[in-house]
């Protein structure tokens, strides 16, 4: 039976406090001294994270390690490719995006890697020549004299105003396309030229495709899941550890600490996994526990932002660190829903969950890279902690490279239970990291 302990929205469910409470006297009736404590991502369902729990349990008991598996989310993300596929064949999406990819210049190269292919339509052959104070009337001219888009606007009883599209009756349905598909003909390009020049862009056709979506329910429906899911994790942290997941696993560890037992904690945190383990630091540094934690990131879908705050914070409370996602051209490789987002979910995350447009994530090579973000302090510090010892391990990485910094994951979900190389490297980790001194903190 694998060590699960289970919530929802942020409470324990009923039984799981003495479960935990049972796991953790265990844990300190072997002698423990490691704990390792696995955060899955925000796309796995409970089902999922079962299967996974009982694959990878006995390899950290293998490594020395006690482990313990909090399920704190369902999967609300898994809900956003069905969404994506839904509106991206709308034939006034489609028409929107073939008139861009015509009339858009390219003003900075796309990305190598990016696609540019979406729903079976071919990339241009060659871009229109107009200003960019022309491409908003170009757009909207085009867009509106589109035999697709006319058929649309037919089907679905779409009014044209000044610059925008809208219901021409209050009364359509909640949700479906005609209710907010006000895509402004003059903003639209230009919000993507702009972040072309700005080196803000995910590539031509991603780009473009996010701005669509941003004028669609996509984006709204999208960033409510994202900020539902981030506050189920604060919720994990209200003040009853009877009640909820969070507090009462820092109980426990507080408890250790008062009778003179202070294990090392290794928190293995995969993608949405890691806004979990920052804030169980927070926590930790805010409720003055004794205990020093080792961190394992796996695609980090956290903000570098969220990194740095939570690192300036709880600095003291963290040992060993050690970060593994994909490089950049397999991340834009890694489709998150086929053509309707021929990128990956930290892309996604990135261009249209988050408050700012392109905003820098842990998990992603780009920002390490992008002279773009240079000047963010955020960025610099991401950049500055993981260099040296502490280097990322951008997979697929050679065999050739030392234990514990070996990947070959291709896909934003294979590094916490399908990528072989990954499940060696974090065992091995797990078995080389023993409680950490003022010695060898690294």
């Amino acid at each position: 039976m694998a060590n699960v302990i289970q919530m929802e929205r942020g409470r324990l469910l009923d039984g799981q406090q003495a479960q935990l409470r049972s796991l953790l006297q265990t844990f300190h009736d072997r002698g423990g001294h490691h704990l390792v404590v696995h955060l899955h991502g925000g796309l796995v369902s409970r089902a999922e994270l079962m299967r996974t729990a009982q694959k990878i349990q006995p390899r950290y008991e293998a490594a020395g390690a006690f482990p313990l598996f909090l399920a704190w989310s369902s999967d609300e993300l898994a809900t956003l490719a069905s969404i994506l596929t839904t509106h991206a064949g709308h034939p006034a999406v489609r028409a929107a995006y073939r008139i861009l990819m015509r009339i858009v210049p390219p003003v900075t190269p796309a990305p190598a890697g990016i696609k540019a292919h979406f729903m079976g339509l071919p990339a241009p052959a060659a871009t229109s020549d107009a200003t960019l104070e022309a491409l908003g009337s170009e757009f909207r001219d085009a867009l509106l004299a589109d035999p697709e888009m006319q058929a649309a606007l037919r089907a679905e009883g779409l009014t044209v105003q000044f610059n925008k599209l809208a219901p021409a009756s209050a009364a359509t349905a909640m949700g479906s396309i005609a209710t907010t598909l006000a895509l402004d003909a003059f903003s639209v390009p230009l919000r993507i030229v702009e972040r072309f020049r700005a080196g803000r862009d995910h590539g031509l056709a991603v780009t473009i495709l996010e701005e669509i979506y941003r004028s669609l329910p996509v984006d709204n429906i999208g960033r409510a899941l994202w900020n539902e899911m981030k506050a189920n994790i604060d919720r994990a942290f209200g003040p009853d550890p009877r009640l909820f997941g969070g507090t009462a696993l820092l109980g426990a560890l507080a408890e250790m600490g008062q009778s003179g037992r202070v294990p090392v904690v290794s928190l293995v945190a995969h993608s949405a996994g890691a806004i979990f383990a920052g804030r169980l630091l927070q926590e930790a540094q805010r409720r003055g526990l004794q205990t020093r934690f080792n961190l394992i990131l796996l695609a980090p879908a956290c903000t570098m932002r969220f990194f740095h705050e939570t690192m300036g914070m709880a600095w003291e409370r963290v040992g060993q660190t050690r970060l593994f996602a994909m490089n950049d051209p397999i991340e834009q490789a890694d489709d998150m829903a086929g053509p309707a987002y021929p990128a990956s979910l930290l892309y996604f995350v990135s261009g249209l969950l988050e408050n700012t447009v392109d905003e820098p994530l842990l998990g992603m090579q780009r920002f390490f890279l992008a002279p773009a973000h240079q000047p963010d302090p955020s960025v610099r510090f991401a950049r500055e902690h993981f260099q040296g010892n502490r280097a990322p391990v951008w997979s697929p990485t050679t065999s050739t490279e030392d234990p514990g910094r070996q990947s070959t994951a291709r896909r934003h979900g294979a590094f916490d239970d399908e990528d072989e190389a990954t499940l060696q490297s974090v065992a091995h980790l797990l078995r080389a990291w023993t409680p950490v001194t003022e010695g060898n903190v690294g």
